[in-house]
This record gives structure tokens, sequence and C-alpha cells, in this order.
């Protein structure tokens, strides 16, 4: 069951750190409309790569933890890029820096199981599970319901 469970998690929060909008980026700035389209694109994206990836217990991780580090930070830094309307950049704030803490806590459980370090992995998992809530919250304001787990 906890194998599921983190399985769970780790696709929904890697597919929040994919979403991690910002309005730090060049380009036109989106409307909120648009910007929550976007999100909700790259999230369905993110979400299939890290499926695809399916690292959920500590040996899978172990395996390949390196690749959904690096997809995950590929995706946290396009969505860094997008432009949040004025009336998101808080919650896009909210949103970029939970999406680095996630990039965060991927890298401890990668480190966690390439030292066979449960207890490491767990703590490293519980933390992404409380940024994957922060994410949740900040993409329900923003309007991107396809980056919010269930």
């Amino acid at each position: 069951m906890k194998k599921v469970m983190v399985g769970v998690v780790l696709v929904l929060a890697l597919a929040a750190a994919g979403c991690g909008g910002g309005g730090d980026g060049g380009g036109d700035q989106m409307t909120k409309e648009e910007y929550a389209a976007q999100l909700n694109t790259i999230c369905n994206e993110a979400n299939e790569t890290f499926s695809q990836l399916s690292a959920g217990s500590m040996a899978e991780f172990k395996d390949k933890g390196d690749d959904v580090v690096a997809a995950a930070e590929k995706a946290a830094g396009e969505f860094h890029d997008a432009n949040a309307p004025d009336e998101l950049t808080s919650a896009a704030g909210t949103f970029n820096d939970s999406a680095d803490e996630i990039v965060d806590d991927l890298k401890n459980m990668n480190e966690a199981a390439g030292n066979d370090d449960q207890e490491a992995f767990d703590a490293a998992t519980t933390s992404l599970q409380n940024h994957g809530k922060e994410n949740d919250e900040a993409a329900t304001e923003i309007g991107a319901s396809d980056c919010v787990g269930s």
C-alpha cells in the first residue's frame, strides 16, 4: 500500500513541479485563462512522462531517480519562463516556490535511494507530499485544474 501511495503522490507532485508557473519569465504576459490553459497542457504532458517512469518505491527510484529529477527540473524550468498575469502574481509565486521545493525533495529522494536509506527516503516523500499540497492550492487559485492532485 505504501508503494502505491508513494507512486500516486510522486506522479501528482511531479506534475505540479512541471507546472510551477511563474511570471518571472520573458515573453508576453498571458491572460488568466491562457496561463491556466498552458499550465494544464504542460501538467498533462508531465503526468504522462512521470507515469511512464513509474518510480514510486525506493528500489524503483534507485534505478530511475536521475531521470525523474532531470525531467522535473526541465518541466519546472519551462514554467518559470511562463509570464503569469498580474492578478496571479502571488499564486504563481507560491506555485513556483513549491515546485522548486518539490524538485529539491526529489533530489533528496534520489540521494536517499542511492544510499539505501529508507528513513531519509520516507522523510523526503513526506516533504514532497506537503509541497504537493501547496502546489495544489496555488493551482486551484490559478484555475489549472489538471495540475491539482486528487
